[in-house]
């Protein structure tokens, strides 16, 4: 993907460079209105869904790199904590974001879930215990 975005970039350049070029034509008048007006739509065209391509590739490189990152937190915090006896409030506050309690009184049962969220994971990674 990194070679796609790198092809992006450099698509993107040659299509900075032509737009003056083509600009350049048509104040010396060696192309028409139409011809300019023409190839200038088409080139902006191109521009922009490049740009668009290049962005999005990027937002996933950064999405990518912050996942990346956060599992190392993680790892770190997690290698830290092997051999625990017993969750104290500071492993608890370091490892978990936050604990969801839901009740279901369902045919006369209760029915308890308990969802799990962790620090440095990515959002949706959780545990669920259903009692």
């Amino acid at each position: 993907m990194k070679e796609k975005l790198a092809e992006s970039e450099s698509r993107l350049s040659e299509l900075d460079a032509l737009v003056s070029k083509l600009y350049e034509d048509w104040v010396a008048g060696r192309i028409d209105e139409a011809n300019f007006t023409r190839m200038m739509e088409k080139a902006q065209g191109e521009q922009e869904a490049l740009q668009k391509k290049a962005d999005m590739m990027r937002e996933r490189f950064d999405g990518a790199a912050k996942e990346q990152e956060d599992n190392s937190k993680w790892l770190s915090l997690i290698r830290q904590y092997t051999d625990i006896k017993e969750l104290d409030w500071e492993m608890l506050h370091l490892l978990i974001k936050e604990i969801v309690v839901h009740e279901d009184i369902s045919e006369g049962r209760r029915n308890t879930t308990a969802e799990i969220h962790f620090n440095f994971m990515k959002q949706g990674s959780q545990l669920t215990v259903k009692s």
